[in-house]
């Protein structure tokens, strides 16, 4: 049944800017959005079809692997899509890193270390050129990278980096 299926998530363009903004604040808010999902509680237009759906998915795959599918999927797109702003952000000149140091963390505590340290990479680099070495948010840069090596177990290079946000 799961190739029947295709889950497509629409943002529309005047929400897109509030979506930015939530990423790259805090992977909190679509930590906590995941784990309130529970399609039990979701709602039809009819009532009939609502009944037709539940008896439809608890006589099929149950209502806890209908959660564990749609939260799966969600996390995918929220992946891709914070790759594509990443990608954005990389794009301009003059900026700080900002969103690319935020995304960098929000993919860590997903997992997605490699891609986390490239984007910290990137966000190191604009904010040597625009505060220098010694600056706080440089510093800030390298002990990020520094908690992604550890988090992926290269403890040597996570030490050098926490070294350098000192």
């Amino acid at each position: 049944a799961k190739d029947r299926v295709k889950l497509s998530i629409a943002l529309p363009p005047d929400q897109r800017s509030a979506f930015l903004a939530g990423v790259t604040e805090s992977s909190d808010a679509i930590t906590d959005a995941l784990v309130r999902i529970d399609a039990a509680k979701s709602k039809a237009g009819l009532q009939r079809d609502e009944d037709a759906i539940r008896e439809a998915v608890v006589k099929g795959v149950g209502f806890d692997a209908l959660n564990v599918e749609i939260k799966n999927h969600l996390r995918g797109w929220y992946m891709e899509s914070a790759r594509q702003l990443a990608e954005e952000e990389a794009a301009k000149e003059n900026g700080d890193g900002e969103t690319l140091y935020n995304l960098a963390v929000s993919l860590r505590d997903y997992g997605h270390h490699d891609t986390a340290l490239r984007l910290l990479e990137q966000c190191l680099l604009l904010r040597r050129v625009k505060y220098g070495e010694e600056h706080r948010h440089t510093a800030a840069a390298y002990s990020q990278m520094g908690s992604t090596l550890y988090t992926k177990g290269e403890y040597g290079e996570a030490l050098q980096m926490h070294e350098r946000a000192l």
